[in-house]
């Protein structure tokens, strides 16, 4: 019983894990996108 209890916890530490490895790439994502679209608008003022 208690391996499965601590399976269990391992598991869900692994979930957060995840949960919070996807958040983190989200952010990067959307400061990518933002780098992105200022590097655009560069471009347009320099022609």
């Amino acid at each position: 019983m208690e391996d499965l209890t601590l399976e269990q916890m391992n598991w869900e530490i692994c979930q957060a894990n995840l949960t919070d490895a996807i958040k983190y790439l989200q952010e990067c994502r959307e400061q990518l996108e933002k780098a992105l679209k200022n590097i655009g608008e560069l471009r347009w003022e320099l022609r």
